[in-house]
């Protein structure tokens, strides 16, 4: 097993979040409509089932990043609502 390999299988938690934490600090700069998050998230976890082990990490961390971009969205949306 490469070098590679063990640090995906040992770090991935540490990918998922930080693809999450992308996402939110996305949020800031890129404005999508509500669904796209959403929808580009679904789209790669439904293609993750087609695709070998090695690129589901990839996909799954592009998956939580619109997830991320999505709740983002959804958080500033509430701010420029919000009285405070």
């Amino acid at each position: 097993m490469s070098r590679l390999q063990e640090a995906l299988d040992r770090g991935w938690p540490a990918i998922a979040l930080g693809a999450v934490g992308l996402g939110l600090a996305a949020a800031n700069w890129i404005a999508f409509p509500r669904l796209a998050g959403g929808v580009a998230a679904v789209a790669a976890v439904a293609a993750a089932f087609r695709l070998p082990p090695r690129l589901r990490l990839a996909l799954a961390a592009i998956a939580l990043a619109g997830l991320g971009l999505w709740w983002g969205g959804l958080r500033l949306r509430e701010l420029d609502r919000s009285y405070l």
